[in-house]
């Protein structure tokens, strides 16, 4: 349903690691690139129940995102100057210069294995903040800067 709406510009699921616990329930990007939740326990609501609400987030996962062939035409793509990593975060961030949300739904779940990836990291994420560097200058807008910086909330699932 997401998808279809003309202001979303991509959706991404919540994210879990093949241990179960959660990947990510989208990205957090501050002075670094940060996996929300990263770690909890799968059956979490998180804090405030962030990770049972779909809201805006300033990036997706690249191991799933939905979006309209239209729009992702009319964004050129993936960009493939990324060998390995972030070109979602690429894509999220070119979508959300045009006005668009970008939206987690944690009813839409999925396992993200890593087997598959090859590249160089490093690179990607040295062009990533050289093309954004606004963007890594200060606090993620969608992320209270009242947690901590490293993108790990204060509280732990346990603590709530």
């Amino acid at each position: 349903m997401y998808a279809k709406q003309n202001r979303i510009g991509c959706v991404g699921p919540k994210v879990f690691q093949s241990d179960g616990s959660v990947k990510n329930g989208g990205l957090i990007l501050q002075k670094e690139i940060y996996e929300a939740y990263h770690g909890w326990e799968r059956e979490s609501a998180g804090v405030i129940g962030r990770l049972i609400y779909s809201q805006d987030v300033s990036a997706v996962s690249d191991a799933c995102v939905m979006i309209r062939k239209d729009l992702f035409e009319e964004m050129h793509g993936f960009d493939e100057s990324y060998q390995e990593s972030f070109y979602g975060v690429d894509l999220c961030l070119r979508i959300r210069k045009q006005g668009y949300w970008v939206v987690m739904n944690p009813l839409a779940a999925i396992t993200d294995h890593d087997l598959f990836r090859e590249g160089n990291r490093e690179k990607d994420e040295a062009l990533l903040k050289e093309r954004y560097a606004e963007v890594f200058a200060g606090y993620d807008p969608y992320y209270s800067p009242n947690y901590q910086e490293s993108g790990n909330y204060i509280y732990s699932d346990q603590d709530l």
